[in-house]
């Protein structure tokens, strides 16, 4: 039985998963015959079979939602589907929410960290050209740095600690905020959030467990301690 290899990909600016596997005739028919999936598209959704792209020199399609489960019910007993590359980017995706709250971070903050910025040794996170334009740093717990090695032995990041699909590509606002969307989601939370929220919270739990304001100030870099102060209404 043959290996189809899943890995993610993007194509004309759209996100996609790839199927790499040995000229077989017969699944290539399957393939080209795969279960249509919904794609979302200007005024409303397009129904989108496999294509094969030049460039990648493979058989691709949209990335959704439902896709591994059509493709299992597809190939059922006909070829294994080795998921590895997939889950391995779904497993890193908390890893930024996680980075968020631990620090207090903004989302460009986050976004435009590099993995020089990880001073694991140290217990630091290195916080460049901030809001204002200043540097600050912010400490890192152990369990943190523990995460952080794990994601970069995984995903192995050049120029961005947190990359697109595309080496060296930075990740993007709109993909963050969509795994934001999906771990409200998963937790069953149905209130309004926002990202901004995590950093909200790890001011507020800091507080509530004692730490000085003034240094609460510092690791969220506000420039004057009023802007700090509001967490004090919030706790009481």
């Amino acid at each position: 039985m043959q290996t189809i290899t899943i890995k993610p990909a993007v194509h004309k600016g759209e996100r996609r998963i790839k199927l790499i596997f040995g000229y077989e005739k017969e699944l290539i028919s399957l393939v080209r015959n795969a279960p249509c999936l919904r794609h979302p598209h200007q005024g409303g959704t397009i129904r989108t079979q496999a294509a094969w792209s030049r460039t990648m020199k493979c058989w691709h399609l949209p990335d959704e939602p439902d896709g591994e489960k059509k493709l299992l019910e597809q190939f059922k007993d006909i070829a294994w589907l080795d998921y590895s590359a997939l889950k391995k980017k779904e497993e890193t995706k908390d890893d930024r929410l996680s980075l968020i709250y631990a620090c207090g971070l903004r989302r460009s903050e986050l976004l435009n960290l590099k993995p020089a910025d990880v001073d694991s040794k140290r217990g630091l996170l290195i916080i460049r050209q901030a809001k204002g334009k200043k540097d600050r740093v912010a400490p890192l717990l152990e369990r943190m740095v523990v995460i952080l090695r794990e994601y970069y032995i995984t995903c192995r990041p050049e120029n961005w600690l947190f990359e697109g699909q595309l080496k060296g590509e930075r990740y993007t606002e709109t993909s963050l905020q969509e795994v934001f969307k999906s771990a409200l989601r998963k937790t069953g939370i149905r209130k309004p959030a926002s990202l901004h929220w995590l950093r909200h919270s790890f001011a507020t739990h800091l507080l509530e467990n004692g730490t000085d304001l003034r240094y609460i100030q510092e690791i969220l870099g506000h420039k004057i301690s009023k802007t700090t102060e509001i967490y004090t209404l919030v706790t009481n």
